[in-house]
């Protein structure tokens, strides 16, 4: 999904990758969720802090690998 280049954008996509993950099958109190949701959460912070360019959005893209443990 694409976001806009703004702390709102960068909780959604926050929020997204967790809603995604619990989908998936692991909760949102899993290890492996809260990681997820945390590595996301500094890339898109930095996407906004440090990327932003007017007009310029942001992209986050989950892949649900077959191995449980990874994470793409």
């Amino acid at each position: 999904m694409h976001f806009t280049s703004t702390p709102r954008g960068a909780r959604l996509a926050r929020r997204l990758v967790s809603h995604r993950r619990h989908d998936w099958g692991h909760p949102y109190t899993t290890p492996v969720n809260e990681t997820l949701t945390l590595i996301t959460a500094e890339l898109s912070a930095n996407a906004v802090r440090h990327g932003h360019v007017h007009g310029r959005d942001f992209h986050v893209q989950l892949t649900l690998a077959r191995t449980p443990s990874a994470s793409r």
